[in-house]
């Protein structure tokens, strides 16, 4: 008698269509999608009337453009200069290609931006179009004007890209802006609460 060990069996199994189904559905779905963004901030100007009465001016100064690129099903953080923004996914319907995302917008200040005021939130829906390569954008638009409690204005914001417009392809798209100038510092009599932010 041998008393070598009994030779293994191979044992042969048998391929799971429905397990690689799944696995192209997940590959044929769009992982990231580039969301068009345009912040506008105020400046306030102080002047005289001709009577010599105060006189307060709001001008837009020099938009921030960028080309965010989004993970499709879960929040994304991105920083714009002095702002964060961060996308939270609402509505995906693969079929239609149909997309929703909330944008909630925060004014960052500090040395390192670890002081982040929230200014609002805005909803942007639409249609993902395949560009080359796989990528894809969202054709929809969506606008809002945030102002203080005074009612003035803060900050314009235009997210989504214009259906047959321009995409960006360039440098402006990134994942994570860092701010490219001096924070700002707060205002006296800042309004909405003060929160620590996420860095």
């Amino acid at each position: 008698m041998s008393d070598a060990p009994p030779a293994k069996q191979a044992k042969w199994i048998a391929p799971q269509p429905e397990a690689a189904k799944a696995e192209n559905v997940r590959n044929d779905q769009p992982v990231r999608v580039r969301i068009g963004l345009r912040l506008t901030p105020f400046k306030k100007l102080l002047g005289k009337q001709k009577e010599g009465a105060p006189e307060t001016h709001y001008v837009p100064m020099e938009p921030l453009r960028h080309t965010l690129r989004a993970r499709l099903n879960k929040p994304n953080h991105f920083f714009v200069g002095d702002y964060h923004v961060e996308t939270k996914p609402l509505k995906w319907v693969r079929k239609s290609r149909r997309y929703e995302v909330q944008l909630d917008l925060y004014r960052r200040y500090g040395a390192f931006g670890q002081l982040e005021e929230f200014i609002g939130s805005v909803n942007l829906n639409g249609v993902l179009e395949e560009q080359e390569d796989k990528v894809f954008v969202l054709l929809g638009t969506a606008r809002q004007r945030f102002r203080d409690k005074f009612g003035s204005p803060v900050i314009d914001l235009v997210a989504g890209f214009q259906p047959g417009g321009p995409v960006p392809t360039g440098p402006e798209i990134s994942q994570t802006e860092k701010a490219t100038h001096a924070p700002a510092e707060p205002p006296a009599g800042t309004s909405g609460p003060i929160i620590r932010g996420r860095f």
